[in-house]
């Protein structure tokens, strides 16, 4: 009788485990991929631009967006800078321009891509924009040579200016701005007002003086009537004021870029409370810089 039994004990046990393999396969079992990203090399860094690069490792399910933050502070996330390239096509290397950025100062960057699972950062890493050396005995960012010229569509008055921050300003001390040219584009009603400002944003105007006689369609060159110091504390602002353009004009001069963005391309409508570079205005279709020196 033992052996029948032995045989009765198996027979339940196999019939036990092939009931529970059979609820097993029929569980449904929600699986969530997580999408990888990593942070790669950034390059071509400028004064105020810089390239970043990544790869996406494996999409995961469903990316919405993928692209890179930054900040000054270490552990950047989307809620400091960011930009986005959209939804991905596919896993692999991806590069995006970043604009905007402040000269001679450390940046920490993530790659980032966000989706079903949330927001996932890539491993950080930093770089250093370059500290931007204005050219020859004249100051300026443009290259020389006029292309275009902007106006405002509802016409008025306007300011543009060039900005050099006051880390370049340190061997010059005792020196002073005794001349600014421009490149003004419109005569009569038109005014011209040349402008030197100091300071952060919003800037201090601390000297201003009508030109009596701008060349128009050409380099207009104006001797201060004296010198103004440079001051190797604050920012300085070189640039000019216009005075009742007609609407649909363009008086302001440009060159064919690309825009120093923040430094060459300076632009206010209400006195100089707000400055905006125009290479952020209208991209990428602004992107010019002022023909305009000190």
């Amino acid at each position: 009788m033992k052996p029948l039994k032995l045989k009765l004990l198996l027979s339940a046990t196999v019939l036990a485990f092939t009931v529970i393999a059979a609820l097993n396969a029929c569980k449904k079992v929600d699986i969530k991929r997580i999408a990888m990203v990593t942070t790669g090399t950034v390059t071509d860094v400028k004064a105020t631009t810089a390239t970043a690069g990544g790869s996406i490792v494996d999409l995961g399910t469903g990316i919405e967006d993928h692209g890179f933050c930054w900040s000054k502070n270490s552990q950047p996330t989307l809620s400091d800078n960011s930009a986005g390239a959209g939804k991905p096509a596919g896993t692999g290397e991806f590069s995006l321009k970043i604009t905007g950025l402040q000269q001679n100062t450390v940046y920490y960057i993530r790659a980032y891509i966000t989706g079903a699972t949330g927001v996932t950062y890539g491993e950080e890493t930093s770089f250093k924009t370059q500290l931007l050396t204005p050219k020859g005995e004249w100051w300026h960012y443009d290259n020389g040579t006029n292309v275009d010229a902007i106006g405002y569509a509802d016409g008025g008055d306007f300011d543009v200016a060039i900005r050099f921050p006051k880390e370049l300003l340190q061997d010059y001390a005792g020196f002073g701005v005794s001349k600014i040219r421009f490149f003004p584009q419109m005569g009569d009603p038109v005014k011209y007002y040349v402008t030197i400002w100091e300071g952060d944003e919003p800037p201090v105007l601390k000297f201003w003086e009508i030109v009596p006689d701008p060349f128009i369609g050409g380099w207009t060159e104006y001797t201060l009537s004296a010198p103004y110091p440079v001051n190797t504390n604050k920012d300085l602002w070189v640039g000019y004021w216009i005075v009742s353009h007609p609407a649909n004009s363009f008086p302001a001069g440009v060159d064919s870029g690309p825009a120093v963005t923040g430094l060459g391309d300076l632009i206010s409508n209400d006195g100089g409370l707000t400055w905006t570079p125009l290479s952020t205005i209208n991209p990428p279709s602004l992107d010019n810089n002022w023909n305009l020196q000190a």
